[in-house]
């Protein structure tokens, strides 16, 4: 997974380590699951304004996936964090 840290080249002048690299992926990871889930959830909207319940249902359950991983990562970010932050 390419990352703002590894693609971006002021990043790398600025001495992004192994361990923010770390922490940039999982906002960017946690980032683009919570816009999925948003999209999911505006197809879910629509869905039932048309009235096509199963295709709502989909969505719907699609964003909570979304909603799960992005939730999952952002422990695992807040848990690495207080690890750094204790180890100091």
């Amino acid at each position: 997974m390419t990352t703002p840290a590894t693609s971006n080249p002021e990043n790398a002048q600025k001495g992004a380590t192994p361990e923010s690299n770390k922490g940039i992926e999982n906002h960017t990871k946690a980032a683009k699951h919570h816009d999925l889930a948003s999209k999911h959830h505006l197809k879910a909207a629509k869905h039932e304004e048309l009235g096509q319940q199963p295709e709502a249902t989909h969505n719907s359950q699609l964003a909570h996936g979304h909603a799960l991983i992005a939730s999952e990562t952002h422990r695992e970010e807040t848990k690495r964090q207080a690890l750094k932050s204790s180890s100091k």
